[in-house]
């Protein structure tokens, strides 16, 4: 008993002795007529309270929680009661600051909260009406809701479905849901696995079991009147002794307007809605050349249908080529709010031939839903100079050609030459050298960098999950080989470096550390094993180049 005073004693120091914090949010502060929104109160003691909704909010359901933590000996608790919203009419609406008490006899209280509610669609002024209701051992809801009721072709908005079933949940079949008569794309949000799990939960101030059957990001990609048909469940309950049977229940339809995008879209528009950023940067050095290579990397960022962009593309001028597929991390994520995050971009160009470059890389415009406008990000121009005469694979062949003509060339001067004497010969030989000297140099063609190249794209690589580290390495290693044997039709395999490597002067001890290397790749790729982890394979990899 003592020990257990001791402990009270310390607990209530802990309890009383932090600052009571209890905080009123909500998800927007401006939503349309028969717009669902959230409204979560939270405090950081353990205790009880509610949230009074003013005349025109109406609470659809409610989910209690609570967490504690301890992190280096100090405790932590939240205690948070989540409120689904929906406004039935228009006007300023204030929610009230909510009392909590805690303790014995303590109380704090929350902030207030102001919505403002506009105008929706008619005939869509709360999401209860037209929601069919079976009477059986009381009352059963199956609700169709959207958060948003009229959007615009391609942005995203979310739906769900869900029952609330006044008895005991014992079994759910024949499920069928909802079909659409308008294209779209949806990406599942619940995060359930496609389980069916019961739940307990206050709708409309009455305790019910619950079922989310399913929760998706929809994007629309044609206008007009998207119509979602009813879902339905046959549920089996047991409600006291002989109270048990089916019950099937269908949802209500569901509409959504969609409308067509406003005319004044900006190069660049893709189809991308929402807001995005964008930021660029290069590693070009000041005495670049002929040959060289250089990276250049751009990050996406933003919310709205980014999980559905295309991908970005480069418009080089001529004398700059995209050296092989562009690195590409994709942090995107779908929720219940909407898809969200970036991709990065790592381009590797290679520059062809000498001159002043000055252009735009890109162009991206995106369509704000919100602000009804179109915009266009800033992409700066890459500006920047190189030396050097134009690197052209066919100029060997060129060059060879002039070699053997000049040859031919020079034995008929020189015949001729002994025919009008030693002078004349001398002076076309002088000149005729002269001339062959320069053709040939221009012709020749600047070595890759194989090496240089490959460990670039290496610099750029994220070694994390190990099936696309082994695609991504395979790439690099391919475009490595056809650099370094000049040959572009180059296709490896294992025999390739048992085989052929020796024709391009690779050294014998060389192509069997490649050949493993590769066998390893190849069963990451294929079997979903590997003798090393995704990082060990990049620095294997870093080895044999810089080998």
């Amino acid at each position: 008993m003592r020990y257990f005073i001791i402990l009270f004693c310390f607990s209530s120091v802990w309890l009383f002795g932090q600052d009571v914090k209890v905080t009123l949010l909500s998800s927007k502060n401006e939503v349309a007529v028969g717009e669902q929104f959230t409204v979560t109160l939270t405090a950081n003691v353990k205790g009880s309270g509610d949230v009074k909704m003013p005349e025109g909010l109406e609470i659809l359901a409610r989910m209690n929680g609570s967490s504690s933590s301890s992190i280096n000996g100090k405790q932590s608790y939240e205690a948070s009661l989540t409120l689904t919203v929906v406004a039935s009419r228009k006007g300023t609406f204030t929610i009230p600051g909510t009392t909590w008490k805690y303790g014995s006899s303590k109380i704090a209280k929350s902030n207030e909260l102001k919505i403002k509610v506009v105008a929706g669609n008619s005939g869509t002024s709360s999401v209860l009406q037209n929601i069919p209701q079976v009477e059986a051992n009381g009352k059963h809801y199956a609700i169709f809701s959207a958060n948003k009721r009229e959007v615009f072709v391609g942005e995203p908005f979310v739906i769900s479905g869900r029952i609330y079933f006044d008895g005991h949940i014992v079994d759910a079949n024949s499920i069928k849901l909802y079909d659409s008569d308008l294209m779209i794309h949806k990406t599942d949000v619940a995060g359930n696995n496609g389980a069916l799990n019961v739940t307990g939960e206050q709708y409309n101030g009455r305790m019910y079991e619950s079922i989310l059957l399913f929760e998706e990001l929809i994007v629309p990609q044609q206008s007009g009147d998207l119509v979602f048909d009813p879902f339905s469940i046959n549920v089996g309950y047991q409600k006291g002794f002989f109270g048990s049977g089916f019950n099937n229940l269908v949802s209500n339809t569901l509409q959504i307007k969609v409308l067509p995008l406003p005319q004044g879209a900006k190069p660049g528009f893709d189809g991308a809605l929402g807001k995005y950023t964008i930021t660029t940067s290069q590693d070009i050095k000041n005495n670049l050349n002929a040959g060289d290579v250089f990276t250049y990397k751009v990050r996406l960022e933003g919310s709205g249908n980014i999980h559905m962009l295309k991908q970005i593309t480069l418009n080089l001028p001529k004398g700059l080529i995209l050296y092989g597929d562009p690195v590409v991390d994709n942090q995107v994520f779908t929720t219940k709010k909407g898809a969200h995050g970036h991709i990065d971009y790592e381009f590797v160009v290679q520059v062809q031939n000498g001159g002043s470059y000055d252009f735009v890389p890109f162009e991206f415009a995106y369509f704000n839903p919100e602000t009804k406008s179109h915009h266009a990000l800033d992409v700066p121009n890459l500006r920047f100079s190189a030396s050097g005469d134009e690197l052209n694979p066919e100029n060997n062949e060129i060059a060879e050609a002039t070699e053997e003509s000049s040859s031919s060339w020079w034995k008929t001067l020189l015949f001729l030459g002994l025919t009008f004497g030693a002078i004349s010969i001398g002076v076309f030989y002088f000149l005729k050298k002269n001339k062959l000297n320069t053709q040939t140099k221009k012709a020749k063609k600047p070595k890759v960098d194989a090496r240089a190249i490959a460990l670039k794209s290496l610099e750029s690589l994220s070694a994390t999950d190990l099936k696309e580290t082994a695609d991504a390495l395979e790439k690099i290693i391919l475009q490595y080989f056809r650099d370094l044997t000049m040959n572009d039709e180059l296709l490896l395999d294992q025999s390739w470096f048992s085989e052929e490597a020796s024709k391009y002067n690779i050294p014998a001890d060389l192509a069997l550390n490649w050949a493993a290397h590769f066998d390893n790749i190849q069963a990451i790729k294929y079997a979903g094993f590997g003798l090393l982890n995704a990082e060990e394979l990049v620095v294997k990899t870093r080895e044999l180049v810089g080998g």
